[in-house]
């Protein structure tokens, strides 16, 4: 949920674009954005580090090409973009498009607010992140692929 509507329920197009990077990012990762698992924080980290990369879901990181994990980084980095706190530091849609299609660079993100620095020490945010995506996989099975066929009425 984008901040300004959890904070004031404004709604804006703006608020999509955040949406759209919060899905983005559990696409590429395979991983939900959950109370206890903070997928941007965890994301940005990642980013930030320059291992982007990492983020990859495990279940089809070892068979991407190094073009396939480059277009996998230039998607973190534009869901980055989409997640700012404000929404004028957002791109609008116009522009997500050529940059996941590598027509247009992305900007440099700014640490989204949810990264926010917390008291605990390195180490124990590093064990919690960790102790966080061995829950999500054990809720869901692992890395286990699910098919959807949807039917019109």
């Amino acid at each position: 949920m984008a901040p300004k509507y959890a904070m004031d329920g404004t709604v804006s197009f703006m608020q999509d674009v955040y949406s759209f990077g919060v899905l983005l990012l559990e696409i590429v990762s395979g991983l939900k954005n959950q109370r206890r698992f903070n997928l941007i924080a965890h994301a940005w980290e990642v980013w930030e580090g320059g291992r982007s990369h990492d983020l990859v879901d495990p279940a089809i990181r070892g068979g991407c090409t190094a073009g396939e994990l480059g277009q996998a980084a230039t998607c973190v980095q534009v869901a980055l973009l989409c997640v700012q706190e404000c929404p004028s530091q957002r791109p609008p849609m116009a522009d997500v498009i050529p940059m996941l299609l590598q027509q247009k660079a992305p900007a440099r993100p700014q640490r989204p607010v949810v990264c926010t620095p917390t008291r605990s020490r390195p180490a124990a945010a590093a064990a919690a992140a960790a102790a966080a995506l061995a829950a999500q996989a054990e809720i869901t099975g692992g890395n286990e692929l699910t098919v959807t066929s949807l039917e019109g009425r």
